[in-house]
């Protein structure tokens, strides 16, 4: 699954390259990010699977991950910058296409095809821990994980929810009467139904639910800032007149 995740970013960082228009952009970022999506979890569970000699390390290697994400993004906004004003945006999605074409060979040379199971549920002894203890003990410290039905119902509901939402909040813009146009009102009743029905099905009936709920008020937050972001971006260069790169450092810390 890593594999097939960066090359399905990798592929469509090239269609990037080569967008003609706004809507071949969104839909080929889209998909970029859809690989990321799917490559990144595959990636941490190889490294929770693969047998490491310490419990520290394989923290330490976790860590280092979850570190690379704001500091790809202090780096990532920069280089954007630096490439839109002076070279052309198109050549910004060449980096990423590289660095997805180096981590695929990487890992084709570095990570193992499998992994054994058994190794991966058999907890390790960090420093200075005793190996007493029988094999009920240890199996205690491990959270049960019981197989269970998806909850199929609630993955539609939310689908469909944050998809008309995006559908309404895109096309209102352009529709005839703006948000007043009716087709647009409808889609967001759509969307606000279908959101509240995934709210009630996930935490208050489904014996399975997709994510938690402080996981779930996680990710809004995420998506506060990701919309915060992009029209604070707008505004830097739109109502201040801002280049590109002053845009930019605005955002670092």
């Amino acid at each position: 699954m890593t594999l097939f995740g960066l090359g399905w970013s990798l592929l469509w960082s090239l269609i990037t390259v080569f967008s003609r228009n706004e809507i071949m952009l969104d839909i080929a970022m889209a998909m970029q990010g859809l690989g990321a999506a799917i490559s990144i979890p595959a990636e941490l569970g190889i490294i929770s699977a693969i047998d490491h000699p310490k419990e520290q390390s394989r923290n330490a290697a976790i860590s280092f991950v979850g570190a690379m994400n704001p500091l790809g993004s202090v780096i990532g906004i920069i280089l954007g910058a630096v490439f839109t004003q002076r070279i052309g945006w198109r050549y910004m999605f060449f980096v990423p296409l590289a660095l997805e074409a180096l981590a695929m060979v990487v890992i084709v040379l570095t990570v193992p095809a499998s992994v054994d199971q058994h190794d991966f549920q058999k907890p390790m002894k960090s420093e200075g821990s005793d190996a007493e203890g029988s094999a009920a003990d240890v199996a205690g410290k491990w959270t049960k994980c019981e197989k269970g039905r998806v909850n199929g119902l609630g993955a539609v509901f939310i689908t469909a929810g944050f998809t008309f939402l995006t559908v309404g909040l895109a096309g209102g813009p352009v529709a005839t009467n703006g948000y007043s146009t009716p087709y647009i009102i409808v889609v967001f009743i759509l969307a606000a139904l279908s959101l509240i029905a995934y709210v009630l099905l996930e935490f208050k009936f489904a014996k399975n639910p997709l994510i938690l709920l402080l996981m779930a008020m996680t990710l809004v937050v995420q998506m506060s800032f990701f919309a915060f972001a992009t029209y604070s971006t707008f505004f830097f260069q739109r109502v201040y007149l801002e280049t590109p790169l002053i845009a930019a450092v605005r955002f670092q810390p």
